[in-house]
């Protein structure tokens, strides 16, 4: 049985988790948790980076990185699933998951900012850029449909 190790707080393991329920292989995956804050957790050895999430093999080889992860879970399902076999869309598909994995970081960063950081060494510039870059990978439909709303709502 293969052993995913991850947290539940992690936007990336719980992508690979989605991954696992649509694919039909959580009878094949058992969920470790991992405790980052310990430097023994057997994580470390696993993933040279230390980061979750990591997907342990049968064999002890180890995948890390959320993109490898769910594409080797994609093709131990028979592939064609999640990613296409068709080229163009495949990379369509693979755009897609760097630009929702590009907010994904955005959102870790803010959290950690806001979590870990004294207020007067906040970055002002950060705060005000990562929005913006977050907005501006919306489709246009949703943005023009949010500000319709808040015309609306005045």
């Amino acid at each position: 049985m293969m052993i995913l190790r991850s947290a539940p707080p992690s936007p990336f393991a719980r992508k690979v988790r989605m991954a696992i329920l649509m694919l039909g292989l959580a009878d094949r995956v058992e969920i470790k948790p991992v405790d980052l804050n310990d430097p023994a957790d057997p994580l470390r050895r696993e993933n040279p980076l230390g980061k979750i999430p990591a997907l342990v093999l049968d064999d002890g080889t180890t995948f890390y990185d959320s993109r490898v992860i769910v594409e080797y879970l994609d093709h131990l399902a028979g592939g064609d699933k999640l990613f296409p076999r068709d080229p163009a869309a495949r990379f369509a598909q693979l755009r897609l998951q760097a630009l929702c994995d590009g907010l994904l970081d955005a959102g870790v960063l803010i959290v950690y900012e806001g979590r870990y950081r004294r207020r007067r060494c906040m970055c002002r510039a950060g705060s005000i850029v990562r929005p913006a870059r977050s907005r501006a990978a919306l489709p246009r439909s949703s943005r023009s449909r949010r500000r319709s709303r808040r015309r609306s709502d005045r």
